[in-house]
């Protein structure tokens, strides 16, 4: 489950849900849907915060798929990857070039 929460400048307060039929297990999986979820939000008038939260967590053992999933199965490897790069690095010893100023 993925849930984007919006409260506007008013304070009120917004939020979406969608419960997905798979488990994923990285960031990039979650990151599509809560922009998914964000475009159902009006975002025309000014918005003091937002938040994503993911619920209904598993663990790596319990997904069994019948399938393979070439794509899923990259994710994971690369979170993997990255997780082993903070763990030697620190936080920022990885980034992504989306996230990269222009100089």
């Amino acid at each position: 489950m993925v849930v984007v929460k919006v409260k506007y400048s008013d304070f009120s307060v917004q939020s979406r849900r969608t419960t997905l039929g798979e488990a994923v297990g990285d960031t990039d999986s979650i990151f599509e849907v809560a922009r998914k979820l964000l475009s159902r939000f009006e975002l025309g008038r000014p918005v003091r915060l937002t938040g994503v939260s993911v619920g209904e967590l598993c663990t790596q053992s319990s997904r069994a798929s019948l399938f393979a999933e070439p794509k899923g199965d990259r994710r994971r490897k690369l979170e993997a990857v990255s997780a082993r790069i903070a763990d030697r690095f620190g936080g920022k010893g990885l980034r992504r070039a989306a996230l990269l100023e222009e100089e």
